[in-house]
């Protein structure tokens, strides 16, 4: 072993004065090229004082960036129609003061029902022309029940086939109100361009039934995993298991309720415990210790606080 770590010194020894020698060996081309290139130096004739060398021109330096690179802009707000502030003599009018008119035709038959579940782009804007609200600025449309929205809408939708866009002038009262509840809604009459892309088809019993013994399944087994859990990191990982399986569309049944109520219990319960355990518990002195200002109590008996050092007497 000795022998082989003294040759391989050895033969690192020799790769080294090998580099140097041929380091050696191209120095003096490279000399001679750079004096064969190099000015000629001339000295100043007696009585004459020599000419200072001119400066090198500055390498040009890079301008930093006068300014922060900029947040793309918001989607501008689109133009309202010209009849935005009140529906035109030959608007539809019903009974319950909506008035529609048929922008573009469309191709469907259909007519979505009061609780069916629709697909549209749609604006909104107020009397005075101010857009509040669009899906086409957003670049997607949005699906929803026509039982969870304003009266105008629920009502208006119904009177749509797929592929019609349709103006609604809804009046306050099916809308907002004059004096919105919910904050930022936008208050008054207010005019709505519709499109009907699809009308959501419910499920079928069986697909409801197979939906919900999967979530049924999905709920059991993180209630389990939960309650096994030491702390809510775990907790939320297995929240997040249950997540990822949606339960069926619309309001549960009694029947459904009936059954997912035990496991919910014990899910939140579980739950709560893990919250409890996670959240700081206050610390008080034991009766008769001493608490310093900014410090730990002191049990009594114990060593009291060390006394700041005295300054420095002045000389």
């Amino acid at each position: 072993m000795q022998k082989r770590i003294i040759t391989v010194i050895a033969l690192l020894a020799l790769v080294g004065c090998a580099q140097k020698s041929t380091e050696t060996a191209k120095t003096p081309a490279a000399d001679k090229s750079a004096k064969a290139d190099a000015p000629k130096v001339t000295a100043p004739a007696p009585g004459k004082v020599a000419p200072a060398p001119k400066a090198a021109p500055k390498a040009p330096t890079a301008k930093a960036p006068t300014s922060m690179p900029m947040m793309p802009p918001k989607p501008a707000p689109l133009p309202a129609p010209s009849d935005v502030a009140a529906a035109p003599a030959d608007a539809q009018k019903t009974a319950s003061g909506l008035a529609s008119k048929v922008i573009k035709k469309g191709t469907g038959t259909a007519k979505p029902g009061p609780t069916d579940k629709v697909k549209v782009h749609y604006t909104g804007w107020t009397t005075d022309g101010k857009m509040f609200d669009s899906s086409r600025t957003r670049g997607e449309p949005i699906t929803f029940p026509l039982n969870r929205v304003i009266k105008g809408w629920t009502e208006g939708v119904g009177l749509m086939v797929v592929g019609e866009q349709r103006r609604l002038w809804i009046p306050a009262k099916m809308a907002y109100g004059e004096k919105p509840a919910r904050p930022g809604a936008p208050s008054g009459n207010l005019t709505f361009d519709v499109e009907l892309l699809e009308i959501v088809k419910p499920d079928t019993p069986e697909q409801r039934k197979t939906k919900f013994q999967a979530f049924s399944a999905a709920a059991s087994k993180a209630a389990d995993a939960v309650c096994a859990c030491k702390d809510l990191t775990c907790a939320r990982a297995a929240m997040m298991m249950m997540a990822s399986v949606k339960p069926p569309d619309g309001q549960p049944t009694p029947a459904e309720l009936k059954l997912m109520t035990p496991t919910m219990e014990r899910l939140q319960k579980c739950g709560q415990k893990l919250q409890a355990a996670a959240a700081p518990r206050p610390t008080f002195p034991a009766p008769g210790a001493i608490v310093p200002p900014g410090g730990k109590p002191i049990p009594v008996g114990g060593a009291k606080p060390k006394a700041a050092p005295a300054p420095p007497a002045k000389k």
